[in-house]
């Protein structure tokens, strides 16, 4: 019997059949190896080789592809309520990898791993979220940063992921609270405003009243110093009349004086433009006016007192 015709296409089994034992493996990714459904080996970056089907077979994710040793970033946006029972959310970056060391574990322990990695960065940030206020926590990220990494470096390194960074935005108010936050603040700066124009109306009072009180003062000096020049230029006029005229009575004199001033007052007050006074300017009623003048003088025996 000849079975020449058979060998060509069982040589192209047999090449078909060792081919399952060749892999190809792509950077950044590793292959995971069976051997009659138990772990047998992590096949890195490259030409490979294994025993061939059905003996060891190549395991992947569900969604067939292999384990991705990239760096990766999961972002999440978390619902916190803060102490003073305002409600913001916590943009939250997490990014990771699987442990070179530990593919094994990256690949069997956890069936979807960034929802684990999910889980436990809400856990951490709605418990520190928890503790501030909404004005301490924008002040405190770092501080959140630095518990989630913590928790999560902990926690996912057992199942063979690396936590390289955990990176927290700003916290991102609803917009009520957002809202209501800025009238605060509005309200605020408007009562500062209210008290310092309030303190500079008060300066201004203050210097006006310290102005005025300064002008009264040297006001007050001038018309002392005025009432005493006035009175030494009564006593020295008296003392050249008594001495030109020393029979005359001394309330005649005084008369004289007081009648003087009276004129020199009318004048002056009728040097300005368009003032007119009418009086009385005959010899006669200057002579009563006299008579009476010294007359009150002698009755009373006392001296006017300079205005």
């Amino acid at each position: 019997m000849n079975y020449t015709p058979l060998l060509f296409p069982a040589a192209l089994l047999l090449v078909a059949w060792l081919s399952t034992s060749i892999l190809v493996v792509k950077q950044k990714t590793a292959a995971v190896v069976e051997l009659f459904g138990r772990f047998h080996s992590v096949k890195l970056p490259g030409l490979r080789l294994k025993a061939p089907w059905p003996f060891a077979l190549e395991r992947r994710n569900p969604d067939g592809s292999r384990v991705n040793m990239r760096l990766r970033e999961l972002k999440e946006h978390v619902s916190v309520k803060t102490r003073d029972n305002a409600f913001v959310s916590f943009p939250v970056a997490v990014q990771y990898r699987v442990m070179a060391n530990a593919i094994q574990e990256a690949f069997y322990e956890l069936d979807d791993p960034g929802g684990q990695i999910v889980s436990f960065v809400l856990n951490v940030v709605r418990t520190e979220g928890a503790k501030l206020t909404l004005e301490e926590l924008y002040t405190a990220k770092a501080h959140v940063e630095l518990a989630v990494k913590e928790e999560l470096e902990e926690r996912m390194r057992s199942y063979g992921f690396e936590i390289v960074n955990v990176l927290v935005d700003e916290p991102q108010p609803s917009h009520e609270v957002q809202n209501a936050f800025n009238r605060v603040i509005a309200a605020q700066r408007e009562m500062e405003a209210a008290r310092n124009e309030a303190e500079a109306q008060r300066i201004r009072l203050v210097s006006v009243a310290e102005a005025e009180k300064t002008s009264k003062r040297l006001q007050g000096e001038g018309i002392a110093a005025q009432r005493l020049a006035i009175a030494e230029g009564y006593h020295e006029a008296m003392d050249k009349l008594k001495e030109a005229m020393p029979e005359t009575r001394e309330e005649t004199i005084l008369a004289m004086l007081m009648m003087t001033n009276h004129w020199d007052t009318i004048r002056d007050a009728a040097a300005g433009p368009g003032n007119i006074i009418m009086v009385n300017g005959s010899g006669e009623q200057a002579t009563q006016d006299l008579a009476r003048m010294s007359a009150a003088f002698q009755a009373t025996g006392k001296r006017p007192h300079a205005a």
